[in-house]
């Protein structure tokens, strides 16, 4: 992120309330909600990761604590967050999205094996779908 001076958190306002992401000041101890949870159907969004030109968020949005999908939300340069978009439909549980070091495709670990019986790491390429 622009400065280093902020980190972004997974947290909740309220307890009993799906968690979201927050932008949280280094300098001020300040949150600022990033993200908000569908009214129904998601509980978290978790494993946020910043993209390298610190523009956009990858993350996990999960509907159940075993299956999510990736996202991303953009950042302006006020950090301030434009609309989530899913990136993935896979139907299984996902977790630590991470950006490549050219920020154009992102890494997933897929805990649910694959048909064939395997787990492991999926990349997913920006722009393509695939």
């Amino acid at each position: 992120m622009p400065g280093d001076k902020h980190l972004v958190v997974t947290g909740a306002d309220e307890p009993g309330v799906g968690h979201g992401l927050f932008l949280l000041s280094l300098d001020t101890g300040n949150r600022r909600l990033l993200t908000n949870l569908p009214a129904e159907g998601e509980i978290t969004d978790q494993s946020p990761s910043v993209s390298p030109d610190g523009r956009s968020i990858a993350f996990c949005r999960l509907s159940t604590p075993s299956v999510g999908e990736v996202y991303t939300v953009p950042l302006s340069a006020e950090l301030r967050a434009g609309e989530p978009r899913r990136l993935t439909a896979d139907g299984r549980y996902c977790a630590t999205p991470t950006w490549t070091p050219d920020g154009r495709a992102i890494r997933i670990y897929y805990l649910h094996p694959e048909p064939d019986g395997t787990t492991g790491l999926r990349c997913f390429l920006l722009g393509t779908g695939k």
